[in-house]
């Protein structure tokens, strides 16, 4: 038999056996490949260096709080990566301020041997930049509603610092002409004088910030009180004890009305009708004088109020009628 038959018989005897056994070789060889090879994404930190060569410019683009990467590999290896191990994406400003735009590239990632990168989302970064300015704006005190007869005394009221200095971007700091606190809950306070530590509401931007986190609030309350004048009030004319013996003179002031100006607070005041108002005259016979000669005593009596009415406000001015 020579050994160019044996080969033929060899290669073509049961073929389909044949054939069949190198399908299910390929089949075995591919499975085993797609359980040893994997792919998977994770999401990655980013975070910039370089910030100390920039000298006076400001990025003024946002970034992107992550970075999505697909990575492809070996099972074992990409099963047991971690995002923290792989990142964060450090990227150069020095680089953004020459090209504007970083693409993002596999070397960039700490990916183990034989794993690859397969995609990046986003696949690069746009950068923008603007000159650094500064400038001291006042600080506002934002501060809510108070109780009722209870006001802010904005004289007395302070900021310290009452200036802030702010560093960013040209065109943010060149929009913002004061820096307001966080809220101050006045609802609750009476009258008097306290002071409170207080956060600065400064806008949320990469590109800006201040020279202080909160200042310290002083802030003055006082009682609400009010003015209102009320007209056209009769005046009771009281008689003085020395006037008793004689007992011959006869008033004639008895339809006398005047003009009281109260103030007090301004819930009360508000509420206060005028018929509760009542004003009288003390007469004393030493007040009387003839100013012109013509035989009658004139006198000048001030008004005054009901002493009763104490409670109600603090004080009445009375006008010349």
């Amino acid at each position: 038999m020579t050994g160019g038959g044996f080969l033929r018989r060899v290669l073509t005897q049961n073929l389909e056996l044949k054939f069949l056994a190198l399908v299910i070789g390929l089949a075995i060889f591919y499975s085993r490949e797609r359980e040893e090879i994997a792919e998977r994404t994770l999401q990655v930190d980013v975070m910039t260096i370089g910030e100390q060569s920039l000298g006076d410019l400001v990025r003024v683009s946002p970034l992107p709080g992550k970075i999505e990467i697909a990575v492809r590999g070996p099972k074992r290896q990409v099963a047991g990566l971690r995002a923290d191990q792989i990142g964060p994406l450090a990227l150069s400003l020095r680089a953004a301020v020459e090209d504007g735009r970083i693409e993002l590239r596999r070397d960039m990632f700490n990916l183990p041997d034989g794993v690859r990168m397969l995609w990046a989302d986003p696949a690069a970064i746009e950068f923008r930049f603007e000159r650094r300015a500064t400038k001291t704006v006042p600080v506002v005190l934002d501060l809510s509603g108070t109780a009722r007869d209870v006001v802010v005394d904005l004289e007395r009221t302070t900021a310290e610092p009452a200036e802030v200095a702010i560093t960013g971007a040209e065109s943010v700091v060149g929009s913002i002409n004061e820096l307001r606190t966080l809220r101050i809950d006045l609802a609750d306070r009476r009258p008097g004088m306290f002071v409170q530590e207080v956060g600065l509401a400064v806008p949320r931007l990469e590109s800006l910030s201040a020279a202080v986190d909160s200042v310290r609030a002083s802030i003055a309350l006082v009682p609400d009180l009010v003015d209102s004048e009320r007209t056209g009030l009769p005046v009771e004319i009281v008689r003085g004890t020395d006037f008793e013996p004689g007992g011959t003179l006869v008033y004639g002031a008895e339809g006398l009305r005047a003009a009281v100006r109260v103030r007090g607070l301004r819930s009360v005041v508000e509420l206060l009708d005028a018929s509760a108002l009542h004003l009288f005259a003390q007469v004393e016979r030493s007040a009387f004088v003839d100013r012109d000669g013509d035989g009658v005593l004139e006198a000048e009596v001030p008004a005054a109020p009901d002493a009763a009415l104490g409670e109600a406000f603090y004080g009445a001015v009375l006008k010349k009628p």
